[in-house]
């Protein structure tokens, strides 16, 4: 508009991105109003002409990942050859949605106390958020978890398996250094989003610029750097330091990223790579029977009893089956030495240990992006996450006794692309079209085998499972297992994303169809 208030009418508008030096233009409509749909996050410098006004520039217009953006542009009369840069009062606000969101950038997620490098760790912060127990269990404003929806460039990464438990798990885990920003909004979607949760959270993958710009970093953590758990200093007996021991909690990661133009303002690459390696100890409590247990002699209240010379008695088998005799002896030597504690039961006792497994992971990320003509971008990106977990502590996968052989792990290469083309049909149309593929080719306890079960030296009980937690009878616990009651299995999570985005400029109305 001009001075006095009064809307101008095809008033030429130019917005760059200043990282890319990418300009679009469109002219004002008969109510001076004008569009600039599905632009890139990043910082922009926006250009206003007409003859017989000043030209107007408002620099450093910052917009973020599925926020809508609103400016006011007020034409001072003049010649061309004038030019007014506005300095202040120039952000971008939010006028024309009901949208409820929150964005986290680059910087401020890169600023976080985190415990890794997984950037969705960052939005357990934000308020609405109610994490009870593991991020991955994360609810939003007290929705259910189904209702989540989490995307990388537009393209669903979510393991869809088990979303209405866990919404808040990304198959692609998107790394600090290649996020841009991420937005979650939590009410009132647009057209492009609605379909898919009430609960939107979209990241976008840092993309390259005219300059070259880059950084490598070593994140680790180690128990010797913090103080002890509060909760260990209250439940822990002192060790020889006189002080509770301390979970081993190691974690380093290693990484390099790199991003800059293949073509100056015309098209750009990013990659980033990084590396998960995770030496562990998980603490494991394994229910045994007593050493009088073992060899057939059970406690009832005072009453002790020898069941061996009872079947006798009683014209019944009065030896012990072989494979259960060994495993009795192989259990009892694997226990000694850890922490044995008698229970209520007096014919049961619990070995306390720690069992060590190892996480290594790789996360290498590309981008391109292409401008095929001035209203015409191309954007492409991939990821390929390879895991590998030795053995699988989180499904219970590690030995069930120290020194127990036979043992599973989980592996998975998980994948995931997207391509993008953002169209301007006319000055007040401009079209998205937008494609991906995500999936998780996971592999579990592959190790397990009947060839496993028949080879081991401790704890074989030949070619089948023996259950022990289905014999305890009227004992107060359930026995342990002696080994991993798992089956070598896989599974996958292909997700096919295509969607289209029409935004209609008519009149004072924007119309989104998507």
């Amino acid at each position: 508009m001009d001075t006095s208030g009064g809307v101008i009418p095809g008033a030429n508008i130019t917005v760059k991105n200043d990282a890319t030096g990418v300009e679009l233009n469109t002219v004002t409509d008969e109510k001076g109003i004008f569009l600039f749909p599905a632009l890139q996050p990043g910082t922009y410098t926006l250009t206003s002409t007409l003859m017989g006004f000043k030209k107007q520039v408002h620099p450093n217009l910052v917009l973020n990942v599925a926020v809508q953006g609103t400016l006011k542009v007020v034409l001072e009369v003049g010649g061309l050859e004038e030019v007014v840069t506005v300095t202040g009062g120039t952000e971008v606000v939010e006028t024309q949605s009901t949208t409820i969101a929150q964005t986290i950038n680059s910087n401020q997620i890169e600023n976080l106390p985190l415990v890794s490098r997984d950037a969705i760790n960052a939005l357990t912060m934000l308020p609405g958020v109610d994490t009870a127990s593991s991020n991955r269990n994360s609810t939003v404003s007290g929705l259910p978890r189904g209702a989540v929806s989490i995307t990388i460039d537009g393209v669903n990464t979510q393991d869809n398996n088990n979303k209405t438990t866990e919404g808040f798990f990304s198959l692609i885990s998107p790394r600090l250094d290649a996020v841009e920003e991420v937005t979650m909004s939590s009410a009132t979607s647009g057209a492009d989003a609605n379909g898919t949760g009430a609960v939107q959270i979209k990241f976008v993958t840092r993309a390259g610029t005219n300059k070259f710009d880059g950084s490598a970093y070593y994140y680790e953590r180690n128990p010797k750097w913090n103080s002890n758990y509060w909760f260990n200093n209250r439940d822990k007996a002192p060790d020889a330091t006189g002080k509770a021991p301390r979970d081993q909690v190691f974690l380093y990661e290693p990484g390099f990223r790199l991003g800059g133009p293949i073509q100056r303002d015309k098209s750009f690459f990013f990659f980033n790579f990084e590396e998960f390696r995770q030496p562990s100890q998980i603490s494991r409590q394994r229910t045994i029977l007593t050493p009088d247990a073992m060899a057939g002699i059970f406690t009832y209240g005072s009453t002790r009893v020898n069941l061996l010379q009872l079947a006798a008695a009683n014209g019944q088998t009065a030896t012990f089956d072989p494979t259960v005799a060994k495993l009795m002896g192989d259990i009892r030597t694997a226990v000694a030495g850890t922490g044995i504690t008698n229970l209520t039961d007096p014919n049961e006792q619990r070995s306390t240990f720690a069992n060590s497994a190892k996480g290594l992971r790789y996360y290498p990320t590309l981008r391109g992006d292409y401008n095929l003509s001035q209203g015409n971008r191309l954007t492409g990106t991939y990821n390929r996450q390879v895991y590998h977990s030795t053995p699988d502590t989180l499904n219970s996968a590690d030995p069930s006794f120290p020194g127990f052989p036979i043992t599973g792990s989980q592996n998975s290469v998980r994948v995931n692309w997207t391509t993008a083309l953002r169209s301007t049909l006319s000055p007040n149309m401009v079209n998205e079209v937008h494609g991906g593929y995500t999936n998780s080719f996971v592999t579990f306890f592959p190790e397990i085998t009947n060839d496993a079960y028949n080879s081991a030296a401790l704890g074989n009980t030949g070619p089948f499972f023996l259950s022990l937690s289905g014999s305890n009878g009227n004992l107060g616990t359930t026995l342990t297992n002696p080994n991993p009651s798992r089956n070598n299995q896989g599974r996958e999570n292909p997700t096919i994303t295509v969607e289209d985005n029409l935004t209609w400029l008519r009149g004072a109305h924007s119309i989104t169809m998507g």
